[in-house]
């Protein structure tokens, strides 16, 4: 294949001769999935990611040095299950009045496998279990999705989006960093950006490594161990020193002042990273007793016991990464067309819900 000859002449050290290799084999396979996806269910355009992330994982060997191309595959990549998904809830203007009650009858099947989901009521005798009816709304879930992406020619297309690195820069407020993470093929990648400067590239390792950091992490939060989670969170926070220093170098002012306004922090996280409350690492990794002293106890020439990350700075967890946000950018400017939230009062205020009658 078309990868397997780049990786040879690489190893060869024609990283120059590869690169154009590297580059149409990733068209082949954008390209591949822009006619696969629509035809699929959302169950099967996971699968069918998942199957060609080797793909990418070449891909972003190939051009290691180049984080903008590496965070433009990453931005078209990630979540593109998930968007095709939403992309059958937001139709085109052009959409055929089938397209419409297609999309109707897959919200109302939505609802009720949600509803199914956190039922708990037993069923009569004679009736189905509820295993069995949430089982049979999915398959009628997944034809009507199939049905619908026959419908709509463009569902791919919108999956993939046409996100570049500037797209992302420009949907970051200013003052604001992303961090966004991608578990590829056994490996955890990490871009930052800010909305201004380069973007920052870092390879973390492979993911099977961070998994048992994040199980560590976890059971000391549980436990309420301070010890035991500036230890574990410490840790963790360690293997994320590079692209979280890269994100807080975009805040105004001296670190710790009150005065200036904080950075927001934008955080995609993925693989083990997901499993993580980001808020709750130590705002340093240092984890050494005599950095920390007990309460109440002062230390000559030492920093008082670091607290949380978020209490630190506003953190916000993003969905699909860069993708998600220019999504989400571009839903709200839409909005007012529709009779929605103008983009400027979108970003105000607080939607909570809760007690959901599914």
């Amino acid at each position: 294949s078309l990868n397997n000859l780049a990786g040879l002449l690489q190893a060869m050290g024609d990283l120059k001769g590869a690169r154009p290799l590297y580059e149409r084999a990733w068209r082949s396979n954008r390209q591949a999935l822009h006619t696969l996806l629509p035809a699929l269910s959302s169950r099967e355009r996971c699968a069918a990611i998942q199957g060609r992330a080797r793909q990418l994982a070449y891909y972003l060997a190939g051009f290691s040095d180049d984080p903008e191309k590496t965070l433009s595959a990453a931005l078209a990549w990630k979540g593109a299950a998930l968007r095709t998904s939403a992309a059958t809830l937001r139709l085109p203007q052009a959409a055929s009045p089938k397209a419409r009650r297609l999309a109707e009858d897959l919200l109302d099947a939505r609802r009720e496998l949600a509803r199914l989901a956190f039922s708990h009521s037993a069923p009569k005798e004679g009736e189905p279990s509820v295993a069995e009816r949430y089982d049979a709304t999915r398959r009628r879930y997944e034809d009507l999705e199939r049905a619908l992406a026959k419908e709509l020619p463009d569902l791919a297309a919108r999956a993939f989006l046409a996100v570049e690195p500037a797209d992302v820069r420009n949907a970051l407020p200013q003052d604001a960093a992303l961090l966004d993470t991608l578990d590829n093929n056994g490996t955890l990648h990490a871009w930052v950006v800010r909305r201004e400067g380069d973007v920052a590239y870092f390879n973390l390792g492979k993911s099977s490594d961070f998994e048992p950091l994040a199980a560590r992490f976890r059971e000391a939060l549980e436990k309420d161990d301070e010890a035991a989670w500036r230890q574990a969170g410490g840790a963790l926070r360690e293997r994320l020193a590079g692209p979280l220093a890269a994100a807080l170098e975009g805040r105004r002012g001296a670190p710790d002042s009150a005065s200036e306004p904080p950075l927001q922090l934008y955080i995609s996280p993925d693989g083990p990273l997901a499993t993580v409350p980001w808020g709750l690492l130590p705002s340093s990794a240092d984890r050494s007793p005599e950095a920390h002293p007990a309460e109440g106890e002062a230390s000559e020439g030492k920093p008082e016991a670091d607290g949380f990350l978020i209490e630190r700075l506003p953190i916000a967890y993003v969905s699909g990464g860069g993708a998600g946000l220019v999504m989400g950018t571009r839903t709200s400017r839409v909005g007012t067309a529709e009779g929605l939230p103008s983009e400027a009062s979108a970003k105000e205020g607080l939607l909570a819900v809760g007690g959901v009658d599914y």
